[in-house]
């Protein structure tokens, strides 16, 4: 069941394109910004029951029409199962949520319109084209931040929801994980925007509390944290996995020399780095022109682009063949 409903949800991605903008988003974002609107009273238990709310009531729902397929016992249920699981997996993973940006970034530098890259890339991680005095961000320092927002966009968008959905199967949570995943980040990225007062519709439509960014962030890192370290894993398998490895290990090392926490997705940026051999840095650090932790890798080339690319359909081939075995030792 598991290996089919991600190869079929896939496949329909592919044929029939749901964007970010898609009325099923928009929905998700209604949502999340009505809970927000009706309980974030700016207490912690308030927060923390805006977030069970916002993500844990859709996943039982997930979860209960899962269970009730599953008591039909004939194949009309379990193709109506089938359809179920399908049916979320097409609305929480898919490359067209990031892949239009990507795309039109790497055609605006092909064609030498750095301009046009500069600003396709400020719409898709909020960051100021422009940032000091009108003084335009360095070639260098944006093919960085296109390369590591796409490895770090395969994850969250593909590569994190097969593995919350997978894990969550295997427990016999149907496709909850699936749902809780695609909502707690939904919900922590418009805590992060509304810290760092970037514009985005759920913040501008309530105010979101210190209290419920705080529980968003944390409730995101833990379920994160395996899926994060599963994507990178696969980025190094599939990639230079000795220099995956190393980046890995010095971001690491960077972050408790420092001693703060390292974040995921700073594991997975590190992962892809070392994967293609390039220096990233994350989007949102782009104005600091710093490299990725290990300073062994080479400068960013457009060549790199097409790279990253192969890097990711390399993952979904080797993520798609480990659950292809695992289904087939499963029947045996």
């Amino acid at each position: 069941m598991i290996f089919l409903a991600i190869f079929f949800a896939l496949l329909i991605e592919q044929v029939r394109q749901l964007g970010a903008h898609s009325a099923p988003h928009q929905l998700a974002r209604l949502w999340v910004a009505q809970v927000l609107r009706s309980c974030d009273a700016g207490s912690v238990g308030a927060a923390r029951l805006a977030w069970a709310l916002a993500v844990l009531l859709p996943a039982a729902l997930a979860l209960l029409a899962h269970h009730l397929l599953l008591m039909g016992g004939n194949w009309l249920a379990w193709a109506g199962l089938l359809a179920l699981h399908v049916g979320v997996l097409y609305l929480t993973l898919g490359f067209r949520q990031f892949s239009a940006y990507f795309s039109r970034i790497r055609d605006a530098l092909d064609a030498g319109d750095e301009e046009n890259a500069r600003s396709i890339l400020a719409k898709w991680v909020y960051i100021t084209p422009s940032p000091l005095g009108g003084q335009a961000m360095p070639r260098s320092d944006s093919l960085r931040s296109v390369l590591a927002q796409a490895g770090l966009s395969a994850h969250i968008h593909v590569f994190g929801v097969i593995v919350a959905y997978g894990l969550g199967a295997l427990l016999g949570l149907g496709p909850a994980g699936a749902v809780a995943y695609r909502l707690c980040e939904l919900l922590a990225r418009s805590c992060d925007h509304a810290e760092k007062k970037i514009p985005n519709p759920l913040a501008d439509k309530h105010p979101i509390s210190l209290p419920m960014r705080s529980a968003a962030k944390t409730a995101w890192r833990l379920l994160d944290w395996l899926p994060a370290r599963c994507t990178a894993m696969l980025y190094a398998i599939v990639g230079n996995f000795e220099d995956a490895i190393a980046s890995w290990r010095a971001q690491t090392q960077a972050a408790a020399a420092a001693q703060t926490p390292v974040e995921n997705s700073q594991i997975v940026i590190s992962a892809a780095a070392g994967a293609i051999g390039v220096q990233m840095v994350a989007a949102s650090d782009a104005l600091e022109s710093s490299p990725s932790a290990s300073t062994d890798l080479n400068p960013p080339q457009l060549g790199h682009l097409q790279a990253m690319v192969g890097l990711v359909w390399r993952s979904v081939v080797v993520a798609m063949t480990l659950l292809a075995l695992l289904t087939i030792a499963g029947m045996v």
